[in-house]
């Protein structure tokens, strides 16, 4: 799904029913799908951007940006994806330079119940179950609010050492202040950039003394733990936030997409549109969702009036 809003509606950036769908289609995500696709749309959007457009004796000049989540980004310039060897849209950063966290199964029956009962606390929906097939421990993928309160408020002196807890929490705290900062436009980008420095400094703090000796102090992670998402943060995002402060980062948030594409899905599943949609008219689903929106957006400006005169056949 491709859909288009206005930046000067800062107040809806946010908002999934200001962001208007321009393609939606049921197809694999490549490049040359989208580029059969869009291959209009973005002629359409050179010209407007070139010539601007006339409304009822207005001119209006237009000022484009791009927003994406990463994969759709990748696929736009032709990358192979976050796990690719030149991973990085905006620099030359390789594979061999850094590399993705890996779990290795070191929980225990002990350890997951102890999570359990924390999450309980925190009122967050989660759970662990084995998978079937690779008799891998897999657990409930944590999104928006409930990450944020597990970040905050998890205690982890119930599975660390005080010190060792006290490290991991101020590891924490950082990257919230960090998020917490990107989110505001206001943010100065050098003072951006000095936090997620000092944050990746934490990120990597060596171990301290002999591994068999009791004073042995551990440390975090190690460089080749980097992700290409903490890549990206910290080497990019005072960037980002410099060329696009006047509407900050936030703006350019993908949760209004997200949550399109769920009202999209669910116009979907309604009754009318199961099947390919109306079975008499023949029409797929995708064309009903599209007509729909239109309509809507059409009656939103267009209202009609409060009353309307019937006739009335009396025999």
């Amino acid at each position: 799904m491709v859909t288009f809003m206005i930046l000067n509606h800062e107040k809806q950036h946010h908002n999934a029913d200001y962001h208007y769908t321009v393609a939606l289609y049921p197809g694999v995500e490549n490049y040359n799908s989208l580029k059969y696709i869009l291959d209009p749309f973005i002629e359409d959007l050179y010209l407007l951007k070139k010539d601007g457009l006339e409304i009822n004796r207005t001119f209006w000049k237009f000022e484009l940006y791009f927003s994406s989540d990463w994969k759709f980004l990748a696929i736009c310039l032709g990358l192979n994806g976050a796990n690719s060897k030149y991973f990085c849209p905006w620099c030359l950063c390789s594979k061999n330079q850094i590399g993705e966290i890996k779990g290795h199964g070191l929980f225990n029956d002990l350890t997951r119940n102890v999570i359990l009962k924390e999450m309980k606390r925190l009122k967050v929906s989660f759970y662990f179950w084995e998978n079937k097939d690779t008799k891998n421990w897999e657990y409930t993928s944590l999104v928006g609010d409930n990450k944020e309160v597990v970040l905050r408020f998890f205690n982890l002196q119930l599975l660390f050492k005080p010190s060792r807890a006290n490290l991991i929490r101020k590891l924490w705290n950082e990257f919230y202040d960090l998020y917490c900062i990107m989110r505001n436009k206001n943010t100065d980008p050098i003072q951006l950039k000095k936090k997620a420095f000092d944050w990746l400094s934490l990120f990597l703090i060596l171990s301290q003394g002999n591994p068999r000796d009791l004073n042995f102090v551990p440390g975090l992670y190690m460089p080749s733990q980097i992700t290409p998402y903490i890549h990206a943060m910290v080497y990019h995002g005072w960037e980002l936030l410099k060329i696009h402060q006047r509407w900050g980062l936030k703006a350019f948030s993908c949760s209004a997409v997200e949550k399109k594409n769920h009202n999209q899905v669910s116009i979907f599943f309604r009754k009318t549109l199961k099947n390919g949609g109306a079975p008499l008219k023949r029409k797929s689903a995708i064309q009903e969702i599209i007509e729909y929106e239109n309509r809507m957006l059409y009656f939103t400006y267009n209202p009609l009036s409060k009353s309307i005169i019937k006739r009335l056949r009396v025999e």
